[in-house]
């Protein structure tokens, strides 16, 4: 084997090498890219015990076992202390942030529709009341 042959050689196995370290830092960044990147909070729809409209576009729900979420919807709350039939559309079955889940209600005859944007859990209804007081710069309800 003449040098020449030895140098093409040598260039052949780093020109594979090199392209083999390419792909493993591709499929690496593929895999970061899917992960998600935080946990998702949830309920189940069905769940839920009552619905208490907060100042801001913030809604206090509580669910049956005993779990207390804020949820942000994408605009304010404050008609939702007017109407009725306050529901979670039927084919979501489950509230979970980042989904703009379907809110309905029923006011004077129409429907509205309102989106859920964040769900947060929280320790209780005072803890929500205080949590969306903050954020929206009002000083918490008092019951």
């Amino acid at each position: 084997m003449g040098t020449g042959q030895r140098i093409l050689g040598t260039l052949a196995v780093l020109a594979l090498a090199l392209g083999g370290a390419a792909c493993a830092s591709a499929t690496a960044s593929n895999a970061e890219r899917a992960a998600p990147q935080s946990a998702t909070t949830c309920f189940n729809a069905m769940d839920i015990n009552s619905f208490d409209p907060l100042p801001g576009p913030y809604v206090y729900v509580q669910v049956l076992t005993n779990r207390h979420y804020l949820l942000t919807l994408n605009r304010d709350s404050a008609p939702l202390s007017r109407v009725w039939n306050i529901q979670v559309s039927p084919n979501f079955p489950r509230v979970c942030s980042g989904r703009r889940t379907p809110l309905t209600y029923q006011y004077q005859g129409s429907v509205g529709v309102y989106s859920i944007v964040d769900v947060t859990p929280v320790q209780s209804r005072e803890e929500a009341e205080a949590l969306a007081a903050e954020r929206t710069g009002e000083a918490p309800s008092r019951r």
